[in-house]
C-alpha cells in the first residue's frame, strides 16, 4: 500500500514537471516571437517610410539625388551596410550610394526588378537573401516601384540592408541550445535565420536560403496570425516546438523554434532522481525522500534561470539593441503616459528631439563600426546630464528623443544646452584610434502650467519639437532651438509689440 502511494507520487511529480517545462518552453517561444515581431515591425516601418521618401526625392530631381543623400535627407545610419540604389526602367544600375565601377551593372535578372516590372500594385517588396553585386554583402533588398505622374514605370528604388542587422537582435535574445529564430516570407523562402549553435554569420550555411519551406502551418493564411505548433524543422530536420507571428502589413512571419531535446533534457534531469528516489524509498523511505527532494531543489534552479531569461526577453522588447536605451515603441508609450499625467495635474514637461549633424560623413569616413561607437558614446554623454526620472529613446538612426517630466522650459533649455556642449566639446575616439568632432542639433517643445488647461497629444508635441529641430538645422546646426509655436498652456507667441494704452 505504502509503495503504491510512493510510486503514484513519483509518476504524478514527473507528469507535473513535464507539463510545467512544456508550458515554460511555450511561454519562452511565444514571448520571443512577440518581442522579435515588435522589433522587426518597427524596422520595416522605418524602411518603408524611407523608401517612400527616397522615391519622392528621385522623382523630384534625379540629378540632385546624390546631393540629397549627402546633405542628410535620409539618415543612412539606421541600418548596418545600408546601401541605396536605383535601377532604371531598362534594368541597369542608375545610382548607388556605394562607389562602384563605371561598367554598367545589369540587374534585369533580379527578382525584385522583375516583380515590379509586372506587378500592378505599389507596395514594399522584400526580396530573398542575395549577395549584392556592388556591395558584395549578404543582404535583403527592400524595393519600391518608381512611377511617374502618368503612371509609367521608371525603375526601382532599392534599399539593401545587411543580413547581420536582422541577426544581431536575434542573437541578443540568447536562445536555448538548438533554438532557431527565423524571418520567413509567406512565399516560404527564408529571409533571415539564426541558430543558437552558430557563432556568427560566418558560420551560416546558405543552403537554408536555397529552397522554400513547404507544408508548414504558419504559411497557411487561413490559420490565426500567431500560434504554436509541433513539427520537425524543415531547416535541419530536428523536432521542435514552434511559435510564429505574422507581421501585420507585410508578407512575413517571425518563427521561433525550441528543440524537443532541450525540453526533454530538463525533464530527464529530474526523472532520474525521482525514479531513483522512489526505488531507494521502496527500501529506505526516509532516505529516498531526502535524495529525491535534493535533486528536485537543484532542478528548480534551472527553472528560475529560464524565468530570468524570459524577463530578459521582455526587456529586449523595450530597449534599443545597440545603445541600450528605450527603443522607439517604448519611448512613445512612456511619453504618452507622462504627457497625460502632466495634462491631468497641470505640471510642466519638456520634450526634445536631438539629431547628430552630418552623421553620414562619419559612416563614410570611419565605417559603420565607427558610427555605432559614436552612437553609444553619445548616449553615455547624454545620460551624464539627465536625472533618473528623465527618459531618452532612440527613434531611429542618429535621431534621439528626450523627455523631461516636471521641468520648466528654462531648466530644460539649460540641461539641453549642457548636453549639446558635452557632445561638441570633446572629439570622439573611433575604434581605429582616430578622432572626429561631432555636434548635435536639438529642438524643444514644452507644456507649461501657467495658463488654463488645454489638451494636447503626443503627436502634436513631437511635431513641434521636430519643427524646432529643423529650425536648428537651418540655423547653422550645433544649437538648441525652442519651439516658437503656441504652447498649449500659454498665450500664442507673437512678434508684434503691444500697443500703448489709449492707442487706436
Amino acid at each position: 500500500m505504502l509503495l503504491g502511494v510512493v510510486w503514484a507520487a513519483v509518476d504524478l511529480a514527473l507528469r507535473a514537471h513535464r507539463d510545467y517545462q512544456r508550458q515554460t518552453a511555450e511561454t519562452m517561444a511565444t514571448t520571443l516571437a512577440s518581442v522579435t515581431e515588435q522589433h522587426l515591425l518597427s524596422a520595416l516601418t522605418d524602411i518603408d517610410r524611407t523608401s517612400l521618401a527616397l522615391r519622392s526625392a528621385y522623382l523630384r530631381d534625379p540629378a540632385s539625388f546624390d546631393r540629397f543623400l549627402r546633405d542628410g535627407g535620409i539618415p543612412q545610419s539606421i541600418f548596418p551596410a545600408f546601401q541605396i540604389s536605383v535601377i532604371n526602367s531598362a534594368g541597369f544600375l542608375a545610382y548607388s550610394s556605394t562607389p562602384s565601377t563605371t561598367a554598367p551593372v545589369d540587374l534585369r535578372d533580379r527578382l525584385h526588378f522583375r516583380y515590379h516590372l509586372t506587378a500592378p500594385g505599389d507596395e514594399l517588396y522584400v526580396s530573398r537573401i542575395v549577395v549584392g553585386r556592388v556591395s558584395n554583402t549578404l543582404s535583403l533588398q527592400f524595393t519600391r516601384k518608381i512611377i511617374d505622374q502618368a503612371g509609367g514605370f521608371k525603375g526601382v528604388i532599392v534599399l539593401s540592408v545587411a543580413h547581420s542587422y536582422f541577426t544581431q537582435f536575434l542573437r541578443a535574445a540568447a536562445l536555448a541550445p538548438n533554438g532557431i529564430v527565423a524571418l520567413v516570407g509567406m512565399d516560404g523562402w527564408v529571409r533571415a535565420r539564426v541558430n543558437s549553435n552558430d557563432g556568427s554569420d560566418a558560420n551560416l550555411s546558405l543552403t537554408i536560403f536555397e529552397n522554400p519551406l513547404q507544408d508548414t502551418p504558419f504559411l497557411d493564411p487561413a490559420r490565426p496570425s500567431g500560434g504554436l505548433y509541433q513539427a520537425s524543422s524543415a531547416m535541419d530536420g530536428m523536432g521542435r516546438l514552434g511559435a510564429y507571428r505574422r507581421l501585420p502589413g507585410y508578407p512575413l512571419v517571425v518563427l521561433v523554434m525550441v528543440s524537443h531535446e532541450m525540453i526533454e533534457q530538463i525533464t530527464q534531469g529530474i526523472r532520474g532522481p525521482l525514479i531513483g528516489g522512489g526505488m531507494v524509498l521502496s527500501l529506505f523511505l526516509i532516505g529516498g525522500s531526502a535524495l529525491g527532494l535534493r535533486h528536485i531543489l537543484r532542478r528548480e534552479a534551472t527553472i528560475t534561470a529560464m524565468m530570468q531569461r524570459e524577463a530578459q526577453l521582455r526587456d529586449l522588447a523595450n530597449n534599443d539593441v545597440l545603445t541600450g536605451i528605450a527603443n522607439r515603441r517604448y519611448f512613445l508609450d512612456r511619453a504618452g503616459v507622462e504627457i497625460g499625467r502632466a495634462l491631468r495635474h497641470r505640471r510642466p514637461l519638456a520634450l526634445a528631439m536631438l539629431d547628430l549633424d552630418h552623421f553620414k560623413r562619419i559612416n563614410d569616413q570611419f565605417g559603420h563600426a565607427g558610427g555605432d561607437a559614436v552612437l553609444q558614446e553619445i548616449v553615455r554623454r547624454i545620460r551624464a546630464r539627465l536625472r533618473r526620472e528623465d527618459l531618452i529613446g532612440r527613434l531611429g538612426g542618429e535621431e534621439f528623443a528626450i523627455l523631461l517630466p516636471e521641468t520648466e522650459i528654462d531648466g530644460a533649455l539649460t540641461a539641453l544646452d549642457l548636453i549639446r556642449d558635452l557632445i561638441a566639446e570633446t572629439p570622439f575616439v573611433m575604434p581605429d584610434g582616430r578622432q572626429s568632432p561631432v555636434t548635435a542639433s536639438i529642438g524643444v517643445a514644452d507644456l507649461r502650467a501657467d495658463s488654463s488647461l488645454v489638451s494636447v497629444t503626443l503627436e502634436q508635441l513631437l511635431k513641434r519639437a521636430d519643427d524646432a529641430l529643423y529650425a536648428a538645422k537651418r540655423g547653422g546646426r550645433n544649437r538648441v532651438i525652442l519651439d516658437v509655436g503656441p504652447s498649449p498652456f500659454s498665450a500664442p507667441f507673437s512678434t508684434t509689440p503691444p500697443k500703448p494704452e489709449g492707442a487706436q
